[in-house]
């Protein structure tokens, strides 16, 4: 974890893959609270971690959680889509070295 500062993660994505446990495919998620403490304990406090699913917030969750963990919702756009914006704009803001401390965390080949 070395020189990273900021996370971006798939969060549905990620709640897909610990409703299955590792193995073949999950028809339904696990809930978005199963993750929180998880990340937390992954990942060292300066780092920022955001937490991006895909459509409408369903329980209420978003915004600021905890220090360094943030949860939006893309709405009708892809959680692809504001993690790809997300890096865009660290780029644009600081040029590629800013993107240097950026780890996106997906299992979507398109990211």
């Amino acid at each position: 974890m070395a020189g990273v500062e900021r996370v971006f993660i798939d969060g549905s994505n990620l709640l897909y893959a610990l409703a299955r446990g590792g193995r073949g495919s999950a028809s339904e998620p696990a809930p978005a609270g199963a993750i929180i403490g998880r990340l937390r304990a992954a990942f060292p406090p300066s780092v920022t971690d955001e937490l991006v699913f895909d459509g409408r917030p369903t329980g209420g969750v978003s915004g600021r959680l905890a220090t360094g963990l943030r949860v939006s919702f893309s709405g009708r756009e892809t959680a692809d889509r504001l993690i790809d914006e997300g890096v865009a704009a660290q780029l644009a803001a600081d040029g590629p070295a800013g993107t240097w401390g950026i780890l996106v965390v997906t299992d979507d080949r398109g990211l």
